[in-house]
């Protein structure tokens, strides 16, 4: 039974990288493509700075818990990564968001709403056969290291970073699990 209570914790680790920003554009990266013009790796031209736009996901699975969902409600993300014409990179930005979520009681059994949220530094509170729950998570990326591309997939220092579209001025990486987040230069 404990292994579904790891499934609320999963997903709180999880939403910085896969944190849903605003879908009209105007969050974070002021000018980005809004979140709901999508997103399908296609490659292109990635050497330049990047200035971090939106963070986007069409929904965060949680791992044996399929009813469970949650949405952002405020997305600060910002910073930069910039992958130079010599194959070195340097990244610095924070992806820093505020989330309500819904998690069914049959994925935290034998806990109770407040002690599973205790748990994994969220509040959750009592809401018929589910829990509802409100937080915020922050990732920082503060790295360098050497950058290559095969295919539509960007590497950072030989790990596969996923996915990604450059068309423009406006680059879209993917993050797992359906997540992507929005660049412009």
């Amino acid at each position: 039974m404990r292994i579904n209570f790891f499934c609320v914790l999963c997903l709180v680790l999880a939403l910085p990288l896969s944190a849903c920003g605003d879908d009209d554009g105007d969050g974070p990266g002021g000018n980005a493509p809004p979140c709901s013009d999508g997103f399908s790796p296609c490659g292109g031209e990635p050497t330049g700075t990047w200035s971090l736009g939106n963070s986007c996901n069409f929904g965060v699975a949680v791992p044996n818990c399929p009813d469970a969902t949650s949405q952002v409600t405020a997305n600060r993300s910002s910073g930069t990564i910039t992958l130079g014409s010599d194959g070195n990179y340097q990244e610095n930005y924070t992806i820093d968001v505020d989330f309500e979520m819904t998690v069914p009681k049959s994925c935290i059994a034998p806990f109770d709403c407040a002690t599973a949220g205790a748990a994994v530094g969220i509040s959750c509170t009592d809401s018929g056969d589910n829990c509802s729950c409100t937080g915020s998570t922050q990732s920082t990326n503060d790295d360098t290291g050497e950058w290559s591309t095969m295919g539509n997939n960007l590497f950072l220092d030989g790990v596969d970073r996923g996915g990604y579209c450059v068309s423009g001025n406006v680059g879209k990486l993917a993050e797992g699990n359906g997540a992507f987040t929005i660049w412009t230069r």
